[in-house]
């Protein structure tokens, strides 16, 4: 399973704060690509996984290479 790892840095009053956060995806496989690709806008973050399986609602098949995204919001300080 993959994790990504966001490092958030700011300058205020001479004081440097850092935030860490691990994000995971808790249904993940090593071959997912987790991660690939992020995007983050305000207090959002949103991770794909270009390489997971789903089935096809229809047929109930499995697709693979479906893809996945993954919608975090921060919390509170």
């Amino acid at each position: 399973m993959g994790a990504i790892t966001f490092l958030i840095q700011s300058s205020a009053s001479a004081q440097l704060q850092v935030e860490h956060a691990k994000l995971f995806a808790g249904d993940g496989a090593s071959i997912d690509f987790y991660g690939r690709s992020v995007a983050i806008s305000g207090s959002y973050a949103i991770v794909g996984a270009n390489k997971t399986e789903a089935p096809d609602p229809a047929t109930g098949n499995i697709i693979n290479d479906a893809g996945s995204a993954y919608l975090y919001e921060k919390g509170p300080d």
